[in-house]
């Protein structure tokens, strides 16, 4: 699939439908070690995520501009080092929190930089003109302080929450956008 609607709805769903079960499930959340099948589970989870955003990152909805291209490129790579801090977590927990703690902004702030291009740049109808600011607000309004102020169960959803905003944004890039009128082509 070389488009990054699918990829970027089915990795937030998923993030979503695990972060639900964790706080519904103990043993999966935040109480102590996982089991390694779940690690591994959320591992895997990442993968459509950092995929749908490197397309994104290499489409024409990033925009023409520096911004959004270097935006959805540092939440790619970003989303991308989640894969291997789950893997982390089957060692050292304290290890996989630091990587998270910095990844999880880092990829927030390429958002924010996306976010704002899209929006400046219009295009795009609806609420989807704001999906990518949405989902890099989420990370410093909800997300950390979820995860640095509540409990476990508050954390869990709150990153569900957030694969909620990774599907918002996949349905927002379902439609190509049109190719920007070149100038002096407009009709009077």
């Amino acid at each position: 699939m070389k488009h990054p609607a699918p990829w970027l709805v089915i990795g937030g769903l998923l993030q979503a439908v695990a972060a639900f079960s964790a706080a519904l499930i103990s043993p999966l959340g935040f109480g102590g070690p996982s089991p390694a099948w779940w690690t591994v589970f959320l591992a895997l989870m990442h993968v459509p995520q950092a995929a749908g955003l490197f397309l994104l990152a290499r489409s024409a909805q990033a925009g023409p501009g520096l911004a959004g291209r270097a935006g959805f490129w540092t939440a790619a790579v970003a989303v991308a080092v989640f894969v291997p801090a789950e893997l982390v977590a089957l060692v050292s927990a304290d290890a996989t929190g630091v990587i998270f703690a910095i990844a999880s902004p880092l990829s927030g702030l390429g958002l924010l930089v996306a976010g704002a291009a899209t929006v400046r740049r219009g295009g795009r109808p609806g609420i989807g003109r704001f999906a990518p600011l949405i989902t890099g607000l989420y990370v410093f309004v909800v997300l950390m302080p979820s995860l640095a102020l509540l409990g476990p169960v508050a954390a869990v959803l709150a990153i569900g929450g957030w694969g909620l905003c990774f599907a918002l944004l996949g349905a927002a890039t379902r439609h190509r956008l049109p190719a920007p009128a070149r100038p002096g082509t407009e009709s009077e």
